[in-house]
């Protein structure tokens, strides 16, 4: 089972790091398509993650693994959602793979 998978079940926890994971929206959040794979909306860190785990190892260069270690970072506090979501944006740009950034809240 992949997170995506437990995610609503997530969302209802009680639990402290579930919670935790659950705040960890993407906002704006980040459509992607590509070869392979149909559109997929990325709303959280989480999401981006499992994305990331789903890439293909033979495709992984330093955006990847910045992209990578930069969700990793925002799991364990030591940088923003924000700027984690823009070292993935930026993953996605440079994999030909962003469709849109929809624009921001207000």
């Amino acid at each position: 089972m992949n997170l995506l998978h437990v995610w609503p079940r997530l969302r209802a926890c009680n639990f402290p790091v579930a919670r935790a994971l659950f705040l960890m929206e993407i906002v704006p959040t980040i459509l992607i398509n590509g070869p392979g794979f149909s559109l997929v909306e990325i709303r959280s860190v989480p999401e981006a993650i499992q994305f990331l785990d789903e890439w293909p190892t033979n495709a992984r260069g330093p955006f990847f693994y910045l992209a990578e270690s930069a969700m990793q970072g925002a799991i364990n506090g030591s940088i923003s959602v924000e700027q984690a979501r823009e070292a993935f944006t930026t993953f996605c740009t440079e994999s030909g793979i962003l469709l849109v950034e929809p624009p921001a809240r207000s």
